[in-house]
């Protein structure tokens, strides 16, 4: 038995963000140079001072870095094995990752996360990645009822077996935006060289794969035609009624239509922050942001079993002419293939490291 993977806890916060102009444009944010004031204020929210804060830095939008600003700081957090996210911001001092280990985003369907870090240490293999646990496949739809069977000798026809439900749509889920804040990398403890080879760090923020579409319900079966009525003996050595004709079959219900799939969803940007000293290693970095697979379409149901006809109805004694049985159902046409598959995700070009200033990230802290 496998020991539970731990779990950050602690409020996970919803916040929707409007659109920026110019917000955070990679490589030439990463260019900036010039400085404005800003102030910086205590938990309390008492200003502490001014300081000269890059243009990188303001142009993070302003409610990112309240939320950063206000999470706690931890004062470490060893990622052994696979850890998972939950809460929109993750806010350590020193944040270990050990061999064959992993940070697991779970905090999906926001508009953002981010994750800072004074000192990023990596003792890789390691990754950030948007976690896969979510189900998004369609629910399959309810077979059809069979249709009740008659008990008797009266030829009535067999009833219709009920038609499969249509089956519900895969779904689809978006991932945030990632704002990764390092003010230094380690790599096993040293200063990394000039390159982060993937075998030992990777961020995998792909687009959320969208859900399969769910399997038509199976059509119920249709029942089967009644015995025709006996025949009946005269008062004589004769025949008075010959024996009725069987009833016909019921037909069998359809397969229920399968549901479409999901689309896949989009990759969003992933933002690195670093000091002037990491920034060529942190550009190394491998990052992948492919956009989600589309799910594919659910199956159609199959079709119900039609009734068999009912047989003719029993000889009397004086009665030797056969009537005859009912008719079997007419077979239904193949099923129609499941509904669509659903649209690919757009993917995302991984953006150049933005370099932000020591005091830029002692105002965060």
């Amino acid at each position: 038995m496998q020991p539970a993977m731990p779990t950050l806890s602690a409020s996970r916060r919803f916040i929707v963000l409007r659109a920026c102009p110019g917000l955070l444009t990679g490589a030439a944010l990463f260019s900036l140079t010039s400085c404005h004031t800003a102030t910086t204020t205590n938990a309390r929210g008492e200003e502490k001072g001014t300081f000269a804060a890059s243009s990188a830095y303001t142009a993070i939008p302003a409610g990112i870095r309240a939320e950063i600003k206000a999470a706690k700081l931890r004062d470490s957090l060893p990622v052994r094995g696979r850890v998972r996210m939950i809460d929109q911001v993750l806010k350590v001092a020193n944040l270990s990752f050990y061999p064959n280990s992993a940070l697991e985003v779970e905090a999906l369907g926001l508009d953002w996360i981010a994750i800072f870090a004074k000192v990023l240490n990596i003792d890789g293999p390691a990754s950030i990645e948007r976690t896969s646990r979510f189900n998004l496949d369609g629910e399959d739809g309810r077979d059809g009822r069979n249709a009740p069977q008659y008990i008797g000798e009266t030829g009535r026809n067999g009833l219709n077996g009920q038609d499969g439900e249509q089956a519900g749509d895969g779904k689809s889920l978006d991932v945030p935006e990632v704002f990764l804040f390092a003010q230094d990398i380690l790599i096993r403890g040293a200063a990394p060289g000039p390159t982060i080879p993937r075998s030992e760090f990777s961020l995998m923020f792909d687009g959320y794969p969208g859900g399969k579409g769910g399997t038509g319900g199976r059509g119920g079966n249709g029942s089967n035609g009644e015995r025709g009525t006996p025949s009946r003996n005269g008062i004589w050595i004769d025949c008075s009624d010959g024996p009725g004709r069987g009833g016909d079959g019921g037909s069998a219900g359809r397969g229920g239509l399968g549901g479409r799939g999901g689309d896949g969803g989009d990759a969003r940007n992933v933002y690195l922050f670093t000091t002037a000293g990491r920034a060529q290693s942190m550009n190394s970095i491998y990052r992948s942001q492919a956009g989600g697979v589309g799910g594919e379409a659910g199956e159609t149901g199959a079709n119900g079993s039609p009734g068999q006809p009912g047989p003719e109805g029993r000889l009397s004694s004086h009665c030797g002419t056969a009537g005859r049985g009912g008719r079997p159902a007419p077979a239904l046409p193949p099923c129609a293939p499941g509904r669509v598959r659903g649209r690919p995700g757009v993917a995302s070009d991984p953006l150049n490291p933005i370099v932000l200033g020591v005091e830029d990230f002692q105002d965060l802290t």
